[in-house]
């Protein structure tokens, strides 16, 4: 039996952020191992406001403890992402458990 894709439900804009629910945002959805390392990047550019799904298909990945990482941020900001935290609206840290 195979396992099913992991998909991963997120928002763009409106509540739990300060992006006005109008503007488009800057978003990074990746998922790292136990020890930190990024192992998939899911979604990696600019989003309308909205809901979204990503999937994970982690078929080459051991069974384990995972991480998912969500960063949102607005499309203006001139804060470069990964250096400073200060541009950031929004950013979400989950476990995910991948059982095979």
């Amino acid at each position: 039996m195979e396992n099913q894709p992991t998909t991963i439900p997120y928002r763009v804009g409106g509540r739990g952020t300060e992006n006005p629910a109008s503007q488009n945002a800057s978003v990074k959805l990746a998922i790292y191992d136990l020890l930190g390392h990024e192992v998939a990047v899911l979604v990696d550019g600019e989003k309308p406001p909205g809901n979204y799904f990503a999937r994970w298909d982690a078929t080459d990945r051991p069974s384990g403890v995972y991480f998912y990482r969500l960063e949102v941020w607005p499309t203006d900001s001139k804060t470069r992402r990964g250096l400073e935290s200060n541009g950031r609206d929004f950013v979400m840290t989950r476990k995910l458990m991948l059982l095979r």
